[in-house]
């Protein structure tokens, strides 16, 4: 039977299939699913990315996507070689931007996660807990870290289409393993076998195991801890006092010779830096010793070689188990392996080529892969640069005098490590030393502390590249560039977001001595002034006043414009002479005539686009509305004696200008919104609509979602700009506790529950319950580091803090509170040793979990609730100290004149220290709520309105309705006791579908549809006429039209009837009988019968239809 490799293109489509002259495939079960083809074929008709599909010796089918590619000539006939990958490898180009971590799911929900937004879905996994947190990385990345986080094997499972053109169905497997985990495979391996390699680790093998779990920290004589770690903690207490293991049968094969000749153990050791219970300790170090006592070892060769060692490569498939036997080891070594890889020729019968089996525990790829983690962990720290806003310059005086005083006293202690560099401690390496400063080849790092497995904790590092640290602590700092996204002070009222090009000065902020920040640059009033005098040239310097002098003869009119500002300045504009003109000239020695005087002066305004030019508008008397981008021009219009009319030349007012211009990039208002999305590091912004998603109201958090926050900026010209949104640390950190700490809650009631399923408590139990206190202990003090800091923060209520805050807080975790409980009756469990006294014990136990898991519920809940207050407080803080100024200098009647122009502009009027709207004048465009769900559009008519009642109807967002009718958008919908009958709705035809009509639509719900008429006036009910019964037993014909009353056709036929009887009966009647005795015929007559109803009859002459 021929074998078939179906070619489709990129996007699934079916191109054919492909011929190849050699094709091998090479799977590992170290390479999580993903295996690898190498066709040969005579011509290149394949492109990067094609789908390759094979159905292989197992019947699985196998689909490889096309990754490269080889030209070349042999014997002047052209050789493509293709390289194939498994499909899986295109989950390698998914990215996953957000954080997807738990501890609680099942393997497939986990592997649903990392799958999500891909065409791949979740197959059968097998049962399975772990913990992980995948993150920034490909989605191939993460069913990987998720699959050994389980401790399980990746197996994809390709679906082919019923016709076999097409993948139906693409998914991932986790199965505990690949392969079978019971076989009779075995190979004995000797030393006259040739043909099979063998490869022995390099890994030494131990036989005696020292064993150290997580370091002790170390305090000073106060009891503050000192950032260093001294010994590390051992189970010699519960191991006789050793700190180490060992397998004494083992120490004839893999002993090593001593001083005297003797064999001696060989030695290794096994940290676990997380590790504080000795029985947990200990139980790790057993595991760990019965896989390092024995090599590491791998054959690999071909299918007759390995066939002469016993094993039957035609009978394995990957992954499967077998046993080893070695005999070239002076003890004949026996070892449990596996199937790790196979080479297989796809051209031949489907069996393998070559295979490699052995006990490798971890293969190259996977430990690749954990270097590679190791290293990014390592570099991805850019540190956290807000520390240091919070230090003042005594505390870095004294910072820099105490590390000099250190330095002196000191004066450090040098070792040169060859390969590592010049290490530089504050006391000698042996003196447990808690400082330390590495210089290497071109780069340095610093460390202050240690980490828990007592590594170096090094946070400080810098090379030819710049300088990273997790705060940078100085006085001044002198630079010619500093690069940064957002400069602020300490409470984040005042800063320069240089990303978005937005500078915010908070309240109390001045510039020569005046409140720059809030809208104090708006105008209270202006006012055209006027004063005469004797000159032309100089202005008066007094008598100015609002209303023009009569004019005189020999004296000069001056006009000017007086501003004053909300914040009390006052500005002028510069004077201009408005000159009396002189009389004509008469002829000489006649007397001149008499001069024209001034008659009046009335200020006019220009709402221009230009400032250089009165364009776009018109000259008015009444001072127009400012607007952003426009300029106000003035003039003044003066009436002679004569009746005559000049005009001053246009001048620019630029104190009304300049100061609207300022208060319309003054902050009006500074509002806190709020979002959440599944990122910590992008926010949840829509570039069109930037408030998409987003509230005033601190949204519900919820696991794997992270809160954001932002500003709405309103400025004095109405127009709104946003901040760069930011993590609302403190909140998300509060809920992460609470969710991390209820989690592990969960964990050790499964845990205490299983160990007591049998009656008996084992110390693997113990060590289990013991660890999973550890981490219970962690999260409680990360919850009580919170409660202090919300007790010390000033903006919550103290009456929350006193009454439920703290309250709540000490119910779980005070003195005599919840945890004390439960950790004594776990306590009382693990010393059980008969089943009465455990279950005794439980009883205990479970009435104590579920007290203190309603307590910690309660203080999260209160935790929470405070968080959200400060959150709050905080934002109505800022917002409040922009516009107490301005608002303080605001009193009833300052307000009154700035809505009415000063008492000019009509509709609003005072009263008696009260205020009045006067409807005659009262005209409006549009009228709306301020979130614009609900207006009324008077000029058009157009109401719009998304909740309410009308005429007993009540309207809502989607439809108008009341007890018995509904109008929505597919029509009215009819309701009787509750239940949606059916409605009238407009359709189209499934087959005819240009066609439309009208349709009474009756639902399920609906027993019948009925026409139906009231005779009387004074009759009881409506009588039906014409019925459709949708329901049986109801008194109709179900599913049929049921009549009330006689159907008139009016000469009209009934057509298409179905089912009964459709033919024409002919037939001979007697018309009359003779005297004769004879009788005379008639041959006309017929009936005619349509699906069994008779539609025509024919007797004699007539003709009945």
């Amino acid at each position: 039977m021929s074998k078939r490799f179906i070619h489709f293109n990129r996007f699934g489509a079916y191109l054919g299939e492909l011929t190849p002259i050699q094709a091998t495939r090479t799977r590992n079960v170290d390479q999580c699913g993903v295996d690898k083809v190498e066709l040969v074929l005579l011509d290149n008709g394949v492109d990067k990315y094609d789908r390759i599909v094979f159905c292989d010796s197992m019947g699985r089918t196998c689909e490889w996507i096309v990754m490269s590619s080889r030209e070349s000539r042999a014997s002047s006939v052209p050789v493509c070689t293709v390289n194939c990958y498994g499909s899986m490898q295109e989950l390698s180009r998914h990215f996953m931007p957000t954080l997807r971590r738990g501890s609680k799911d099942t393997p497939a929900q986990a592997i649903a996660k990392a799958l999500e937004g891909t065409r791949w879905s979740v197959g059968q996994c097998d049962e399975g807990s772990g913990e992980y947190s995948v993150y920034h990385q490909s989605s191939l990345a993460s069913v990987k870290d998720i699959a050994e986080a389980y401790k399980m094997e990746v197996e994809p499972v390709i679906e082919l289409s019923a016709d076999g053109n097409s993948i139906a169905k693409r998914s991932v497997c986790l199965v505990k393993r690949l392969g079978r985990a019971s076989t009779a495979l075995r190979l004995d391996y000797g030393s006259g076998l040739s043909g099979i390699d063998r490869v022995l680790s390099a890994d030494d093998v131990v036989t005696r195991l020292y064993c150290y779990g997580k370091g002790v920290q170390t305090t000073d004589d106060d009891g503050n801890a000192t950032g260093g770690y001294s010994r590390k903690i051992t189970f010699a207490d519960i191991n006789g006092g050793l700190e180490y293991i060992q397998d004494d049968s083992l120490l004839e094969v893999w002993g090593v010779p001593g001083p005297d000749g003797s064999l001696m153990h060989t030695e290794g050791i096994f940290e676990d830096g997380d590790c504080e219970d000795k029985a947990t300790l200990l139980a790790e170090g057993r595991a760990a010793l019965a896989e390092r006592s024995k090599p590491i070892v791998s054959y690999e060769g071909t299918v007759e070689a390995l066939g002469r060692a016993g094993f039957d490569a035609n009978a394995c498939d990957l992954g499967d188990n077998l046993q080893m036997v070695d005999t070239t080891f002076p003890k004949p070594l026996r070892l449990s392996g596996r199937v790790l890889e196979i080479v297989e020729d796809l051209l031949g019968d489907g069996s393998p080529s070559s295979v490699k089996v052995g006990n490798v525990i971890e293969g190259i790829v996977k430990r690749s892969d954990r270097v590679q983690q190791t290293i990014d962990r390592l570099t991805s720290s850019a540190g956290s640069w807000d520390s240091a806003v919070t230090l003042g310059s005594a505390y870095l005086d004294g910072l820099i005098d105490g590390l000099n005083k250190v330095m002196n006293e000191t004066g450090g202690y040098t070792y040169i490590k060859p390969g590592k560099g010049l290490f530089v401690y504050d006391k000698p390496e042996d003196a447990n030393p808690t400082m330390c400063i590495q210089i290497g080849g071109g780069y340095f790092r610093i460390a202050d502390g240690k980490n828990s497995d007592g590594t170096w904790n090094f946070r400080t590092l810098g090379n030819g590249h710049g300088l990273v640290a997790d705060a940078i602590v100085s006085g001044t700092i002198s630079a010619n560039l500093i690069k940064a996204g957002t400069i602020q002070d300490k409470s984040g009222k005042n800063y320069w977001n240089l990303d978005a090009s937005e500078f915010h000065l908070g309240p109390g902020a001045t510039l020569d001595g005046k409140d720059i920040a809030v809208a104090d640059a708006v105008i209270a009033s202006v006012d055209v002034e006027y004063a005469q005098g004797t000159s032309r040239v100089t202005e008066p310097q007094g008598g100015w006043q609002t209303t023009a002098p009569q004019w005189v003869s020999g004296k000069y009119i001056w006009t000017r414009t007086k501003t004053i500002m909300q914040s009390g300045d006052i500005e002028y504009s510069e004077p201009v002479c408005i000159s009396g003109r002189d009389g004509t000239d008469g002829a000489k020695g006649d007397k001149g005539s008499t001069g024209t005087g001034v008659k009046g002066i009335v200020e006019q305004y220009y709402l221009s686009t230009s400032s250089t030019a009165q364009s776009g508008g018109s000259w008015s008397e009444a001072q127009p509305a400012w607007a952003k981008g426009k300029y106000i021009w003035t003039r003044s219009k003066i009436t002679w004696t004569d009746g005559s009319t000049t005009y001053t030349a246009p001048c620019l007012a630029k104190a009304i200008n300049g100061s609207n211009q300022m208060a319309g990039s003054a902050i009006v208002s500074r509002v806190k919104l709020y979002a959440k999305n599944q990122s910590d590091s992008v926010p949840p912004i829509n570039m069109q609509n930037p408030e998409l998603g987003w509230s005033e109201d601190i949204p519900q958090w919820s696991n794997g979602y992270f809160i954001w926050e932002m500003d709405r900026i309103t400025y004095g010209d109405s127009s709104v700009n946003h901040s760069t949104p930011v993590l609302v640390a403190a909140l998300n950190k509060a809920n992460q506790s609470a969710y991390d700490l209820n989690q592990s809650l969960n964990d050790l009631d499964t845990t205490v529950n299983d160990l007591a399923t049998d009656g008996v408590v084992t110390e693997a139990e113990k060590a289990a319950v013991k660890k999973i206190q550890q981490t219970i202990d962690k999260e409680k003090d990360e919850l009580t580091t919170q409660f202090n800091s919300l007790k010390s923060n000033k903006s919550l209520n103290q009456y929350f803090l006193v009454n439920v805050l703290a309250p709540s807080y000490d119910s779980a975790f005070g003195t005599g509170g919840s945890y004390g409980s439960l950790n004594t009756a776990i306590s009382d469990v693990l010393k059980c040793t008969t089943k009465e006294a455990l279950d005794s014990a439980m009883s205990t136990y479970k009435s104590c979990y579920n007290t203190h898991s309603g307590n910690v519920n309660t203080y999260t809940a209160a935790a929470r609730q405070a968080q959200h207050a400060i959150e709050q407080q905080d934002a109505k803080s800022m917002a409040q100290g922009l516009l107490d100024n301005y608002d303080d200098d605001l009193d009833q009647l300052k307000i009154f004149n700035r809505l009415t122009n000063n008492g000019t502009e009509q509709g609003i009027y005072m009263q008696d220290n009260k205020l009045y709207m006067n409807a005659s004048y009262l005209a409006a465009g549009i009228i709306a709520d301020v979130t614009n769900t609900n207006s009324w559009n008077l000029k058009t008519g157009y109401l719009k309105t998304t909740r309410g009642t009308i005429g007993g109807f009540t309207i809502d967002k989607y439809n108008i309705s009341n007890d018995r009718l509904s109008l929505q958008d597919n029509g009215p919908h009819f309701i009787y006791d509750g239940k949606d009958i059916g409605f009238i709705g407009s359709n189209k035809l499934v087959d005819y579908p240009n066609v439309y009509g009208l349709n009474f639509n009756l639902k399920e719900s609906g027993g019948y549809m009925s026409w139906a008429a009231m005779k009387n006036a004074n009759d009881p009910y409506y009588a039906m006429k014409l019925t459709y019964a949708n329901k049986p037993n109801i008194g109709f014909t179900a599913y049929a039209l049921n009549a009330g009353c006689d159907l008139d056709m009016h000469k009209w036929s009934i057509k298409n009837i179905g089912n009964g009887c459709t033919n024409t009966l002919r037939f001979t009647v007697v018309t009359n009988a003779n005297k004769d005795g004879s009788f005379t015929f008639s041959n006309g007559c017929s009936m005619k019968f349509e699906g069994g109803l008779l539609t025509h009859f024919a007797w004699a002459e007539n003709n009945y239809s």
